[in-house]
């Protein structure tokens, strides 16, 4: 988009001496756009040939005919041809994005590129990730270096809800008090670490500890430990520190109970 400004740009103030070098820019700049295009094109449709053979050998197997009640050869054969008919239109697409493309070697190796497709995009996942909790952690110790304790304040209201989405009937009164907004207040009313919060943060470390999986238990015990180290730092750089790791341990939780739903 400020490629294509620019040159529009040019053109309106009728710089004719910059225009070359400025269709130079945005040809380079669409080239490299259309090759990246192209080739996560190309990816989505290996996925879909993985997919499509992976469904194949399941019906070969017997597996997808047992879940499916499919007893009948003529219906199992009109799904292995549907499913072959569709290999092939992927191929075709495959030639028609990229004629150099090896169809060959993906037909023989197709789990080998898929898996090493999933490895990429999840490198990529977690390299985002680490990026977006770098900003955000950067921006919750700026915010502390102004005096602003707010960002903490709104990050403990979401910990808070997060937590009480697990939390025991029994015990989601005392949750909510305990994260309400009077109490949070008191508990952030200067930067630094009160009796009162560092009581505070144990319990929810505490809590987590109990929600996590026992096989968890030793990590947690070493985090724990950890955060009580953090909290004899410097409270600017540390606080923030400690709320990000607590999003993560939740982000364990709910992982682990999202995958015993889906196994159920």
């Amino acid at each position: 988009m400020l490629l294509a400004q620019n040159v529009i740009d040019c053109l309106e103030t009728k710089k004719i001496s910059d225009v070359w070098s400025i269709l130079k820019d945005f040809k380079l700049g669409f080239d490299n756009w259309s090759k990246m295009d192209k080739d996560r094109t190309i990816e989505r449709l290996i996925v879909s040939y993985y997919y499509r053979c992976e469904h194949i050998e399941k019906i070969k197997s017997g597996e997808l005919i047992k879940k499916l009640n499919l007893f009948n050869f003529d219906q199992q054969m009109q799904m292995i041809q549907e499913l072959e008919k569709q290999k092939s239109e992927i191929i075709k697409s495959i030639r028609l994005i990229d004629r150099t493309f090896d169809i060959e070697y993906l037909k023989k190796n197709y789990v080998q590129i898929y898996n090493q497709i999933q490895q990429a995009w999840s490198q990529f996942k977690i390299s985002i990730s680490n990026t977006m909790k770098k900003a955000y952690y950067d921006m919750l110790c700026q915010d502390i270096q102004n005096g602003n304790l707010l960002s903490c304040f709104n990050l403990l209201k979401e910990i808070g809800l997060r937590l009480l989405a697990i939390c025991p009937e029994k015990r989601q009164q005392s949750f909510i008090q305990k994260f309400s907004e009077d109490n949070l207040t008191t508990l952030l009313a200067s930067p630094e670490y009160s009796p009162e919060l560092i009581k505070f943060v144990g319990f929810i470390i505490d809590f987590i500890t109990i929600m996590d999986a026992p096989v968890n238990d030793e990590n947690n015990k070493l985090w724990k430990t950890q955060v009580a180290q953090h909290m004899s730092e410097d409270f600017t750089f540390s606080f923030p520190k400690i709320l990000i790791q607590i999003e993560e341990h939740i982000d364990i939780i709910y992982d682990l109970i999202s995958k015993l739903s889906t196994e159920q």
